[in-house]
């Protein structure tokens, strides 16, 4: 029996998208046609400006993680008002189509919000945005996706690094150019004046996880 998880069939998932559109741009439309096709049901997928991006499960200590952290941000959001928190949604810009990011934690703004249908993706990118990195991830890819989410409208974005214990922010500075930070246990994660208020120690964020 064919494991859906191997690499090999990653590869052939791939390929058979490229083989598919091979004449033209991927787009959101296509995300969304190949997404709910039966042979399809182990897969999720991003779309980074036209590359299709295959998602496989959390593990668990990113599941946990996770949930932690989209505890500590909603209670705060809910407490302000501020908007919304989400948990694995998806984002595009609006009159974009070649673009769908799909958070592991998210705010986004009264502001911001489109009042998509509930079953819909959200046409926006969220204010704040969480990726949690897992040991098989592509550093590269997920710095990648950091730059994607800011020349496409979020404010910031959080790369979890469990393994290092390290967070790593994303914002743009005041010549609209983006600009990293690394957060170590002794620092404190802020929402800045995105969502103000909103502050969380590096530690408490690994707190859950087992040594």
């Amino acid at each position: 029996m064919t494991n859906p998880w191997s690499i090999q069939s990653m590869r052939d998932a791939i390929g058979t998208a490229v083989m598919d559109w091979r004449n033209r741009p991927l787009t959101i439309d296509d995300v969304r046609d190949w997404t709910h096709h039966p042979d399809n049901e182990f897969w999720d997928f991003e779309l980074l400006e036209g590359e299709l991006i295959p998602r496989a499960p959390h593990g668990f200590a990113q599941g946990v993680l996770a949930a932690d952290f989209a505890v500590h941000l909603s209670r705060h959001v809910m407490q302000t008002d501020a908007g919304f928190c989400t948990i694995g949604s998806g984002y595009y810009p609006d009159g974009e189509n070649d673009t769908l990011v799909g958070t592991d934690v998210a705010f986004l703004s009264h502001e911001r919000d489109p009042g998509s249908p509930p079953e819909e993706w959200v046409a926006a990118m969220p204010d704040i945005a969480v990726e949690l990195f897992e040991p098989w991830d592509s550093l590269a890819l997920a710095r990648r996706k950091a730059e994607v989410y800011m020349r496409k409208g979020s404010r910031l974005f959080w790369l979890v690094l469990p393994v290092r214990r390290v967070v790593e922010v994303s914002r743009l500075d005041a010549d609209a150019r983006i600009e990293t930070e690394s957060l170590g246990l002794g620092d404190t994660l802020s929402g800045d004046d995105i969502l103000p208020g909103f502050e969380l120690a590096i530690s408490d964020i690994f707190a859950v996880l087992r040594d």
